[in-house]
């Protein structure tokens, strides 16, 4: 439930309050509901009822009450996404910030990295090539650049394999299946 009526999957924004008037487009952010735009005074209390909103979506999600493409065409992520990148933006201009934002974005390269989705790991795997070169691990940029367009050749090259590496089965599943500890392939 979103406030004080109940809500259909497809009409997050068209509901109706239990006084009969209609209701504000809870998809529509606090800073557009007021008619300031993005970026344009967000005081805290807009961004906290978005971050509201947000959870409630989320936990509708979680419930399979709503589904995943509902939740993606609502326009509250996107208002979220943009006052988050609006704010790393300001904080990157200090020095304690710019470490702890690279931080956590090598941490997130190392958490799509580490998942069976092959696509995200050639696209972790690109984006990890600029780290590489910047940590002086040239033979790594240059091992992981010949790796990764060799594996986006792949779909032409063998596609037997690539259809199985899209679908899941990976390194880790055949040494399962074939009766080896598992930490023989770390």
């Amino acid at each position: 439930m979103f406030g004080p009526s109940s809500q259909q999957e497809g009409d997050i924004g068209e509901s109706i309050q239990d006084n009969g008037t209609p209701r504000v487009d809870p998809g529509a952010s606090a800073s557009e509901r007021t008619g300031t735009h993005i970026g344009a005074s967000s005081n805290i209390e807009d961004i906290q009822d978005d971050l509201h909103y947000s959870i409630q979506v989320y936990n509708k999600l979680m419930a399979d009450e709503i589904s995943a493409d509902t939740v993606c065409s609502n326009r509250i992520l996107e208002t979220v996404q943009q006052k988050l990148l609006n704010h790393i933006s300001t904080m990157s201009g200090y020095a304690t910030a710019r470490l702890w934002l690279q931080y956590m974005e090598m941490i997130n390269l190392l958490r799509m990295f580490r998942t069976e989705n092959w696509l995200l790991h050639l696209n972790t795997l690109q984006d990890m090539l600029p780290n590489f070169a910047a940590a002086g691990h040239n033979l790594y940029a240059k091992s992981a650049n010949i790796y990764l367009q060799q594996m986006l050749k792949l779909e032409t090259d063998n596609p037997d394999v690539f259809t199985d590496f899209t679908t899941g089965y990976t390194l880790f599943d055949a040494v399962i299946g074939s009766g080896l500890d598992f930490h023989l392939t770390w």
